[in-house]
């Protein structure tokens, strides 16, 4: 049975009980963040606790990251693989 917060204030328990109890957790995982046409930033490729609120940080740095990874395979500079691969291991490095 689940407390509410009332009877858990009322029992003088709140403070004992484990956030966990009553928010839930949150798994992590990883997506892989490009493929033929497309391409996932920020916590669209991702997930992780919320209440970091870094989604939107990872976003803008992943968009630039991916914007390099772009341009190096449109210019011909580099294959697709060569130009995204290095952004994918980049990205999981910084957000693991």
């Amino acid at each position: 049975m689940t407390a509410t917060v009332d009877d858990l204030i009322a029992d003088g328990q709140a403070a004992l009980r484990p956030a966990s109890e009553l928010l839930g957790a949150v798994p992590n995982y990883l997506r892989v963040p490009f493929g033929p046409g497309w391409a996932l930033v920020g916590d669209a490729g991702y997930n992780k606790d919320p209440i970091t609120a870094q989604g939107i940080s990872d976003a803008f740095r992943d968009a630039e990251q991916c914007s390099i990874a772009v341009d190096n395979w449109l210019s011909g500079r580099m294959s697709f693989d060569d130009a995204f691969l290095p952004w994918h291991r980049e990205r999981d490095r910084k957000i693991l």
